[in-house]
């Protein structure tokens, strides 16, 4: 791709910096578009766009190490991989607290959020938010085995309804 070669010569191009943001995203390499988005965040600190990727990045990341831990054998690893996870988790807390609030009915961020809250342990938090999904009709986080997902980029989220809706009027003769 063009766009690591375009962002070595204009390194804080905004336009740049989100395009290869969303295509490291979009590819699921978490880490470099995590590391794009805090630079697009210390560039454009108070936009929610940025900050969804953001948040949506640290939070992926987080996922990443907590299904390592999970996956691996070797318990120090395991270990390893959740503290990684933990760090990730928390550091996303604070953006997505931001994010509900400028954003009070999104409920892929207040699912995620109480996905958060659960690995943490914070049950007040936990039951506060699932109170605010059950009031939008979301599905809350509920028991033990619930483990955070991976949320999807907003570019194949929105691949998907497309599909979705392509299917149903083939489905309806629409």
């Amino acid at each position: 791709s063009y766009l690591p070669k375009a962002r070595e010569l204009r390194p804080n191009d905004v336009g740049i910096l989100s395009n290869l943001g969303k295509l490291y995203e979009d590819n699921r390499d978490y880490a470099k578009a995590y590391n794009i988005y805090l630079k697009l965040n210390a560039l454009r600190p108070n936009n929610l766009g940025v900050a969804k990727h953001l948040a949506r990045n640290c939070y992926n990341l987080g996922t990443v190490y907590l299904n390592r831990s999970s996956a691996t054998q070797n318990k120090q690893e395991a270990e390893q991989y959740m503290n990684t996870a933990l760090d990730y988790f928390r550091n996303a807390l604070p953006t997505f607290n931001s994010i509900v609030i400028s954003d009070p009915e999104n409920l892929e961020f207040l699912e995620s959020l109480a996905a958060i809250y659960h690995t943490l342990g914070d049950e007040k938090n936990l039951a506060a938010t699932n109170d605010k999904i059950r009031t939008l009709g979301g599905i809350e986080l509920i028991g033990d085995g619930a483990t955070p997902a991976i949320m999807a980029s907003e570019g194949l989220e929105k691949e998907r309804e497309q599909s979705a809706l392509a299917k149903s009027r083939v489905d309806t003769g629409d």
